[in-house]
């Protein structure tokens, strides 16, 4: 987390400093990324990335919360529309801006691949903590919604239907990551799929 003295820069020098830490974390490894390549970007005094951060470490987390803040308000949108829309519906709708939001740029793909594949696990482990209890918050809201409106069983288990859901989201991570070169519109179809699994089962009626 950012020491006070960063958040009374003005935000057009906050930004100057995020940009060029996302640049320098979307263009090396975590470890071979540094302090001294960031305030060369942002244009400070290397004394300075200490006033507003502790550490490299630091300043990596707190990338990872502002995409996660960034993500979760996009989506939230979609809490507004609950009653417009079927359970299936919006749980597609869901998924599909979450997968735009991670096509949106070439520094947050680089960002999410140097991320899983260099980051130590310890670090990596413990952001992951963070943004899934982020998503299985966002699903208990829906998944409580859609019990009280009928659509969806009493009784049923809302943490563990929330964690299932987040871990359909993780799964399409991975297959960003996985395969590279993967299209959008493959991810997508793999969507339907899940969503179909969702509505039908897959035991035979």
């Amino acid at each position: 987390m950012p020491k006070q003295t960063f958040f009374n820069l003005q935000k057009q020098k906050q930004d100057a400093i995020l940009d060029a830490a996302m640049d320098e974390f979307a263009s090396f490894p975590y470890d071979k990324a540094t302090i001294d390549n960031i305030v060369k970007k942002a244009g400070i005094p290397k004394g300075s990335f200490y006033q507003y951060f502790s550490n490299k470490e630091d300043v990596y987390r707190y990338l990872f919360e502002i995409i996660s803040r960034e993500k979760t308000k996009k989506l939230e949108l979609y809490l507004l529309k609950l009653g417009e829309t079927s359970f299936s519906e919006f749980i597609r709708r869901f998924y599909f801006e979450g997968i735009d939001f991670n096509f949106k740029d070439s520094s947050y793909m680089n960002l999410r691949e140097k991320f899983f594949n260099n980051c130590s696990k310890e670090l990596r482990d413990e952001i992951l903590e963070f943004l899934i209890q982020d998503s299985n918050r966002l699903f208990e809201v829906v998944v409580d919604y859609y019990i009280s409106k009928g659509e969806l069983k009493e009784g049923l288990n809302i943490r563990l239907v929330s964690e299932m859901l987040t871990n359909l989201t993780i799964l399409f991570g991975k297959q960003l990551r996985n395969k590279p070169g993967i299209s959008r519109e493959h991810i997508m179809d793999t969507i339907e799929e899940m969503i179909c699994i969702i509505e039908t089962g897959i035991k035979r009626s």
